[in-house]
């Protein structure tokens, strides 16, 4: 037989193969720890050309063996092994098989691979690899199997083994002795991931310019090589994207070679028989067949790898496009057996185990749409309740739509399933279900028709007018029919309504809705419902100012999504609902990082609702206008037209109205005052509560306020003060002050400017705002100066001011900017807008400010500054040193930062050396890790994320890294070195909630390395690794941690037990 070896440069002549290089770096990490693989996987897989591609790149030499049926006999496997590496080394011989052949001893079969094992080791001493393919023909129990094995045992560190079979390996064909030393590849191994395939595809359809949809051979070949290789090429000659069966189709040849078939005619047509089904139950199969011939050939099938793999302990599937050849192969068979009577028995079988799925699937097949639109009847709540609303989608999809259109339950199914998906298809739907529904009188499907127009109207197209309508029509039917009602579809039509009724309703009538709801979702062990009616009640909790409450049900939500990942569109309002969270309470640039992420990870669902659109735009033109950016603002709002601004709810619409004419009461442009006055008129017009009402009254005031008309915004302000007041919405009674005390300033009215100013405060100490609505920066640092003035406010004012806005207060009382200093990395200090260039600090400046930081409360003595900078200098001379570098920074101060005092910032006084009103990032970040610390232990995800999000940039170099041999500045570098570990790890748990959230491979990346004597660090990387199912990375982390221990003189055990450490 032809050497597989001899001409390297064939192997990728044939243009439909790639080399697998992810694959081969895996391989050649795991060497280091394995010198035997093992390729089980189905013909077609790919298993001899990645041996072959294994061989040529990790290997100095490799041997090729094609076990025929003659291996079978020990004793020529023996001259077979013996040929092969003679081809590879001619030179090559062994003692005990250059005797004439007549002479060997078949018995002493186990003698001769030994001698010609071990004289192989003698000849090379370079890293060889022996390749036996194809011994799934050797019989398990019988000689030439046990000669394999025989060879095994002579693996080493330069002698490895690569054996292919199709056959399913376990642990019990092999001998105990190679347990450590072997390691198995099944099926998943072998299928091409994602991105191979389309290295495949570009190189192949190079000349093709439309690619769309190409993806589809990908999913039907469920990355099998040969499924791949077949549908590309079909493609490339075609044109055409091919389905299952006509890839089947051309494989034809391939399956009738390779694919095990009883030879008894009638037990072949009982398993072509259960091709039809997705899965195949071996229960099932028993009953079908009448006895358990077909469930032993099954199980032989699956032994054998033969297109067949296990998906639960008693359930097995078949490759998809070896079914579909089997579907195309067997028709006569079907004629036979009556495959509708066949699927409709299995559709029964599958609903007695709770398969609603599958059963729909098969009674499709059936074209059995009668029982299907009684199934769908009867499992209407399971449709309600799931979270796999594509799934059934896709499979509703099949049925004819002339015949959908002519049910009512199959059609309301697939409506609700496509809701999210095709929204306006979905709407259209719904009214047909309606309409047939009001035919028969069947209240209940009256109600949940009207329920889906109503989440259409509301969540995705926003188009209140009909919202409303459909609500109305929802409240007149529940009266009478609730008692009828099952919990799963009370629970879903009292969410649509507390959401759509939101701006509507008042407050006590959505809080009974919530209320309703809410025991019943956690009863019934709703876990799509649960997660609508906690974005509803955190929404609400929102609304009614209880920023408390909205943030504890936010952390359920939280909780929650291991099961919204299930659902895209559950998933987005999640997302939607944390930007608005973070946008209300003034995290401004963090509001606008979940934006920018929830426009990443979820355009295409983003794109299905005008409405959240429209919110996605509301929540950052507030953004801009906490920033006072009003340029971005106003282009932000300019892709509106009326046409679209009509089509969204009365309130998000008035809203729109509201913030575009903030832009241009910016720019004194009159017609914001019209704009304002409509907005007010929408709200009032569509008869919304007075507490959502409250917001419209108080952005006219501002707006009035802007354009300097004090009798209009304090007619405006004073209404949106009463109704916020009476219906506790706290953020427009701290909003409405806020503006009134400006308002006030701007004619000299202090006494009124100062007790408005006060009561802003403390609506947001009520509530814990940290900003205000429409916070542009002179209307709060005009409150922030008068509640300063008040020992009741003064606390909270003076934290927000620094915290917020970077500005402090002195002793007089005096508003000055906040000293900024970034301590990772080179040295900044900024103070407002200017920062001192690194060049302009110099060594001694740099000293100075670093021991100061590192101190307690920024305050260090001026002898221990001294020791450092001028250690072998005389106490008098240090001093005047200590004097003259004083002198120079405050000087540098004084020149780069026009009007500012430097003893406000840097003072002496008796030998004690402090800086005020200073910044320091290092121990916002020391700080801002342990209060996420503390969050993540309390299941405060919300606080937990925002602590992240606001110093995932902080930490860019280590803590002065420029200054060494300072006790107190190492002590503080350790400090935040240990944060940044404890940042990263708490980035790694909060990405299993929100994937990627903040991306953790960019610090893995920068900071492993130089971390690697952190037992955590390495463990972090390793466990990152792993979830990625990156097995090289794993395996080289463990291999340079191993490395670095032994460096530093660790013991064995040690070594052992901390690479334990990190596996565990």
């Amino acid at each position: 037989m032809k050497d597989k070896f001899t001409d390297t440069n064939t192997l990728y002549d044939n243009s439909f193969i790639i080399k697998r290089d992810s694959k081969i770096s895996e391989l050649a990490s795991m060497s280091n720890f394995h010198n035997i693989f093992m390729f089980s996987a189905v013909p077609g897989a790919g298993k001899s050309i990645l041996a072959r591609q294994v061989a040529e790149t990790n290997y100095a030499n490799s041997i090729w063996h094609d076990i025929t049926d003659s291996d079978k006999d020990p004793l020529s496997f023996c001259w077979s092994l013996y040929n092969a590496i003679k081809k590879c080394f001619p030179n090559y011989s062994c003692a005990e098989m250059e005797t004439p052949t007549g002479n060997h001893d078949k018995l002493k079969y186990e003698t001769y691979i030994k001698a010609i094992m071990k004289s192989l080791k003698r000849y090379t001493r370079r890293k060889t690899v022996i390749v036996l393919d194809n011994t799934e023909l050797l019989p398990t129990i019988g000689l030439g199997c046990k000669a394999v094995k025989t060879a095994l045992l002579a693996a080493s560190s330069t002698l490895h083994f690569i054996i292919c079979s199709r056959r399913t390996c376990t642990d019990s064909t092999l001998a105990n002795r190679l347990e450590k030393q072997i390691i198995i590849f099944d099926n998943s191994f072998f299928y091409f991931t994602k991105e191979e395939f389309h290295k495949l595809a570009l190189a192949q359809l190079e000349h093709i310019i439309d690619l769309s949809g190409i993806d589809r051979i990908y999913a039907i070949s469920e990355g099998w090589a040969h499924g791949i290789v077949t549908g590309l090429k079909y493609f490339r000659t075609r044109g055409k994207i091919p389905d299952s069966s006509i890839i089947a189709g051309q494989l034809d040849k391939f399956f009738e070679i390779n694919a095990l078939r009883p030879e008894d005619i009638k037990l072949y047509s009982s398993f072509a028989a259960l091709s039809l089904l997705e899965e195949i139950p071996l229960e099932f199969s028993v009953k079908f067949s009448g006895g358990t011939e077909l469930a032993s050939f099954l199980i032989n099938a699956l032994d054998s790898n033969n297109f067949i793999q296990k998906k639960k302990k008693v359930t097995f599937i078949l490759h998809n496009i070896y079914r579909s050849w089997l579907i195309a192969t067997s028709k006569e068979t079907f004629q036979k057996i009556n495959a509708a009577a066949f699927l409709n028995a299995a559709a029964s079988y599958e609903l007695n185990k709770g398969s609603l799925t599958l059963a729909i699937k098969y009674l499709i097949r059936a074209q059995a749409y009668s029982r299907l639109e009684s199934v769908m009847k009867d499992n209407i709540d399971e449709i309600l309740r799931s979270d796999n609303n594509r799934g059934y989608n896709g499979i509703l999809s099949d049925v004819p739509g002339k015949i959908l259109r002519s049910t009512m339950w199959t059609a309301l199914a697939y409506a609700y399933t496509s809701i999210n998906i095709m929204p306006e298809q979905a709407c259209r739907m719904f009214c047909i279900t309606l309409q047939k529904f009001i035919d028969c009188n069947d209240k209940t499907g009256i109600l949940l028709s009207y329920t889906g127009l109503v989440n259409f109207h509301f969540f995705l197209r926003g188009t209140s007018i009909n919202g409303l309508k459909y609500k109305q029509l929802i409240q007149d039917c529940l009266t009478a029919e609730e008692e009828n009602l099952s919990p799963v579809k009370i629970v879903s039509i009292y969410t649509s309504l507390a959401f759509g009724g939101m701006n509507y309703y008042p407050q006590k009538i959505i809080k009974e809705f919530i209320n309703k709801v809410l025991p019943l979702v956690e009863k019934e062990r709703m876990f799509r419902q649960k997660i609508e009616i906690y974005y509803v009640y955190a929404l609400f909790n929102e609304l009614m100012g209880s920023m408390q409450l909205c943030e504890r049900f936010t952390d359920l939500l939280f909780a929650e999504l291991h099961t919204i990942k299930k659902d895209p569109f559950s998933l987005l309002t999640f997302i939607m609902k944390l930007h608005r969270f973070y946008n209300i309470q003034g995290e401004t640039k963090i509001s606008e990082y979940i934006g920018q992420y929830a426009q990443r990870t979820m355009s295409v669902h983003m794109e299905l609702s005008m409405l959240y659109k429209a919110l996605l735009d509301i929540y950052e033109t507030d953004n801009f206008a906490h920033s006072g950016d009003i340029e971005k603002l106003q282009r932000h709002m300019e892709k509106y037209s009326m046409h679209e601004l009509n089509n969204l709810p009365a309130h998000i619409r008035a809203a729109m109205t509201s913030h575009i004419a903030l832009g241009l009461a910016t720019k004194f442009d009159e017609t914001s005052r019209i704009l304002a006055e409509k907005a007010l008129k929408v709200a009032i017009d569509a008869e919304m509560n007075e507490y959502t009402v409250s917001e419209f009254y108080f952005y006219a005031g501002a707006i009035y306020t802007l354009l300097g008309n004090f009798k209009e915004a304090e007619m405006r302000l004073t209404k949106a003060l009463e109704l916020a007041q009476e219906f506790s919405n706290e953020r427009i009674n701290a909003s409405s002050c806020a503006y009134m005390s400006y308002l006030y300033d701007t004619i000299s009215d202090r006494r009124n400017a100062a007790e408005y100013a006060v009561s802003a405060v403390r609506f947001m100490m009520k509530t814990r705002q940290k900003k205000l609505k429409w916070s542009m920066p002179d209307i709060c640092q005009n409150m922030l100066k008068y509640a300063h003035e008040n020992d009741n406010s003064a606390e909270y004012a003076d934290n927000i001011a620094f915290q917020q806005f970077n500005i402090s207060f002195t002793g007089s009382s005096e508003m000055i900017p906040v000293m900024q200093i970034n301590a990772f990395g080179e040295i900044e200090i900024r103070i407002g807008e200017t920062a001192l260039s690194p060049e302009q600090l110099s060594g001694n400046f740099r000293t100075m400010i670093a021991i100061i930081l590192s101190s307690k409360n920024y305050t260090a003595h001026q002898e221990v500054i001294q020791s450092y900078i001028w250690p072998s200098s005389g106490k008098e001379h240090a001093r005047k040193s200590f004097d003259n570098l004083m002198s120079r920074f405050r000087k540098l101060l004084s020149n780069n930062f026009p009007g500012i005092n430097p003893k406000d910032y840097i003072t002496i006084n008796n030998g004690i050396v402090r800086m005020s009103h200073v910044k320091c990032n290092a121990d916002d970040f020391i700080n801002k890790v342990g209060e996420a610390r503390i969050s993540f232990e309390n299941k405060e995800f919300t606080k937990c994320l925002l602590c992240l999000l606001t110093i995932k940039d902080t930490y860019s170099e280590r803590y002065f890294s420029f200054i060494n041999d300072i006790e107190k500045v190492d002590a503080k570098r350790q400090y935040t070195d240990a944060a940044m570990i404890d940042m990263m790890t708490l980035i790694y748990k909060m990405n299993s909630y929100l994937p990627d959230i903040i991306p953790l491979e960019p610090y893995l990346d920068q900071w492993h390395d130089i971390f690697i004597h952190e037992t955590e660090m390495v463990r972090l990387a390793y466990l990152y690794y792993k979830d990625k199912n990156d097995k090289v990375k794993c395996f080289t982390i463990i291999k340079n941690f191993e490395i670095f221990l032994r460096e530093e003189g660790f013991s064995e055990d040690e070594v052992n037990e901390l690479i334990y450490a990190v596996k565990s």
